[in-house]
């Protein structure tokens, strides 16, 4: 959990992050990241573990609030709030990218952010597919929002004379817990399941076309993130790759009858890794 700690961390310093688990279906991704049921109470994963570091640090004079939400069948659920509402996704100067009408809740403390984590896994839509009994059917995106502020002196005439200003700085950073990445043949999806696992996999290869995309950038070649082409990538945006930190977990299952999912799984690492960001904080 060192990195996904240090990531956190980087938020309270004003950078954009993301953390997310990659793998098929039973492969552990839920556990590594410790965002289902089964795992907050023991053997937590990193993003508990994560989060217990965040509040360790010094806070005070920040704002730090958290939303969750899923991306079920390319529409937005708030994994906070029961009621079902349309969400957007929505972009201005002040936020940067964020849902609107997402429930954020403020966070004081652990105990805060533990509740947060819990009402939202509780809520996530899972079934039961061939490869694991309780299957995570969406994109679930934890995000925790940092706002401080900060004094700004200008001085535009060069002279002793200078006029001071408070700005409001936010910074953020997703936790992302991805639903299975095997074919939908390997899962024996039918009808509803089968469905879920088509726009499932559409996001996932959004996800790998603008990882691809930042790849060709670092060599120098003219290439078109297509950040639009899912809610998952459109919501990572300001937040995956560019200046932003960005940490992968591949999960790979040690089945042989897994192999060729674990090539995959590996494959996408790789490209992900070869990504440089240059980290600026907002």
């Amino acid at each position: 959990s060192d990195v996904c700690s240090s990531d956190l961390e980087a938020t309270l310093d004003g950078y954009n992050s993301t953390i997310f688990a990659y793998g098929q279906t039973g492969s552990g991704k839920t556990y590594t990241m410790g965002t289902g049921t089964e795992t907050l109470s023991h053997n937590e994963g990193v993003v508990p573990r994560a989060l217990r570091d965040l509040f360790a640090q010094e806070t005070s004079g920040l704002k730090i609030r958290g939303s969750y939400v899923e991306v079920y069948n390319e529409e937005l659920r708030d994994l906070l709030d029961a009621r079902e509402k349309k969400l957007h996704i929505r972009e201005d100067a002040a936020r940067g990218i964020f849902v609107d009408g997402c429930v954020e809740e403020p966070l004081a403390s652990i105990g805060d952010a533990m509740k947060l984590l819990a009402r939202g896994a509780a809520a996530r839509a899972t079934e039961a597919t061939k490869l694991n009994n309780r299957s995570s059917r969406s994109h679930a995106i934890l995000t925790i929002i940092v706002e401080r502020r900060q004094h700004l002196v200008e001085d535009s005439r060069g002279d002793v004379r200078a006029s001071t200003h408070v700005a409001l700085v936010r910074s953020k950073i997703h936790c992302v817990d991805l639903a299975g990445s095997e074919r939908c043949k390997r899962s024996g999806a039918r009808g509803d399941r089968l469905k879920e696992g088509i726009h499932i996999n559409g996001g996932l290869l959004a996800l790998g076309k603008v990882i691809s995309a930042l790849c060709d950038r670092e060599e120098g070649k003219q290439a078109h993130a297509p950040y639009r082409e899912s809610k998952l990538t459109r919501l990572l945006q300001d937040s995956l790759g560019g200046t932003a930190r960005t940490c992968m977990l591949a999960c790979v299952s040690p089945d042989a009858a897994d192999l060729p999912e674990t090539l995959t799984t590996l494959g996408y690492a790789s490209r992900a890794k070869r990504v440089r960001n240059a980290v600026v904080a907002d």
